[in-house]
């Protein structure tokens, strides 16, 4: 009997080390179940760098953009913070991969979402955006003025049937900012509050009424009336009319590149300038064609710009929906504009059969002690330079072509000490901080090598 026990133990000691043997080799029902396996992508590579704090500076430029908003009488725009994380999710995106675009590519890091609206439906927004970024600033300013020098940008923070607004900034410590590295990354994402409670409680179209898709999440139909209400609330608010730069304002003489491109034969040229009409407006208002013209002023003397295109809704070519009426009119300089420079604009519009003309006058940046130096021919006499003295050369790019990326090389005693920064790809700011009477100064600029040697005094 005792034997019989025995055999009975053994036996059920053998089953259960054999249970718990099947138990290590097989997974649970619930992970045995099929499903379709990924494959994470060779070139995600997790970033390197450690993210600094950005919230500040998305606030700021929020604050910045509506500072130019009122200074054009446009009503301001309202943080919404379901836009805000849509806004830094892109940012994010744009650093961790090194890439400059709209578009988001599935399989790479951070991915939320392929268009702007893909990303803000992803964190709960019920409509769909419009998206601005720039690159590669370390505040608020420089990322916005970015986006105002280039046009498609501009028209999208100036827009008058716009509310609500996401900002978010990303950026790392350490990572050195290129043609091919993005180290910061501010993101934009704009809509309208009336939209978006339309998108969340839709109404439904009557019989036969027009109405539009693929403006919410989903398949939702919007009334074109309840649709034009939304946009008009707002722009009623707004004036007839803008134009940018504003009256008296100081802006950079640069525009380099936006996506899409408005000049894709240009790497660098003048800041362009544009008028704007308030969507109420659209056919009521028209522009005199040829009209728009813009002259650097000297005194009494006027001297045309030369331009390198004129452009409008109806013939941009980087857009098939255009519209059927003026909504906007803008120039392009050929050259950047100079340093130091006034300038003056005139368009003339049309409404009501009469023609009114526009003037308005805006500034470049004053820049102390400028020296401007075409393409690679530098200096024979050396320029004479102070201790404390902030200088500024320039170097003038071959008509609308620059160089992608600015470098310099510079040469001193080793116990002299300045300081340099590029103000742009071609203007280049030094500060003798410490050095001797006699010293000389040499600096290469590497895109174009041009040697230009300063000699303290």
């Amino acid at each position: 009997m005792r034997l019989l026990k025995l055999l009975i133990l053994i036996l059920a000691l053998l089953f259960l080390m054999y249970q718990l043997f099947l138990l290590v080799l097989t997974p649970p029902e619930f992970l045995r179940q099929t499903g379709k396996i990924e494959q994470a992508p060779k070139e995600v590579v997790a970033p390197q760098h450690k993210a600094l704090p950005s919230e500040r500076i998305a606030q700021n430029a929020l604050h910045y953009i509506n500072q130019l908003r009122h200074q054009l009488g446009l009503n301001p725009l309202q943080s919404n913070e379901k836009l805000d994380k849509a806004a830094l999710n892109h940012s994010r995106y744009c650093v961790v991969n090194n890439l400059q675009q709209h578009v988001q590519t599935p399989n790479l890091a951070d991915f939320t979402g392929k268009t702007p609206s893909d990303r803000a439906y992803a964190v709960g927004y019920p409509a769909g955006v419009n998206e601005v970024i720039s690159f590669n600033r370390d505040s608020a300013k420089p990322f916005v003025d970015d986006l105002m020098s280039a046009i498609y940008h501009r028209l999208g923070l100036l827009d008058m049937t716009i509310d609500q607004i996401g900002t978010g900034v990303y950026r790392v410590d350490g990572k050195k900012p290129g043609a091919h590295s993005v180290a910061s990354a501010f993101t934009a994402e704009t809509s309208n509050l009336k939209l978006a409670e339309l998108c969340q409680n839709p109404i439904d179209p009557r019989p036969g009424e027009l109405a539009y898709k693929g403006i919410c999440r989903g398949n939702v139909m919007i009334p074109k009336q309840a649709f034009d209400r939304a946009r008009y609330n707002i722009a009623h608010r707004n004036p007839k009319w803008i134009v940018w730069p504003q009256d008296g304002s100081t802006v950079p003489p640069v525009f380099y590149e936006e996506m899409p491109d408005p000049l894709p034969e240009c790497d660098a040229s003048g800041y362009p300038v544009h008028i704007q009409i308030n969507p109420i407006y659209w056919g009521r208002i028209t522009f005199v064609n040829g009209s728009f013209k813009l002259y650097r002023v000297e005194g009494q003397q006027k001297t045309p710009v030369v331009i390198e295109r004129t452009m409008t809704n109806l013939n941009d070519p980087n857009h098939e929906n255009r519209g059927k009426k003026p909504e906007w009119y803008a120039l392009f300089p050929r050259l950047r504009l100079d340093w130091n420079a006034e300038y003056l604009a005139e368009v003339q519009t049309r409404e009501a059969g009469q023609i009114t003309t526009h003037h308005w006058r805006f500034y470049t940046p004053k820049l102390s002690h400028l020296t401007r130096f075409r393409s690679s021919q530098g200096n024979h006499t050396p320029l004479p330079i102070k201790i404390g003295e902030i200088h500024h050369i320039y170097f003038e790019p071959h008509a609308c072509q620059a160089p992608r990326e600015s470098q310099l090389k510079t040469r001193t005693p080793s116990y002299a000490q300045i300081k340099t920064r590029f103000i742009d790809g071609q203007t280049l700011q030094i500060q003798v901080i410490k050095a001797r009477k006699g010293d000389k100064i040499v600096l290469d600029y590497v895109p174009t090598h041009t040697r230009i040697t300063f000699q303290v005094n």
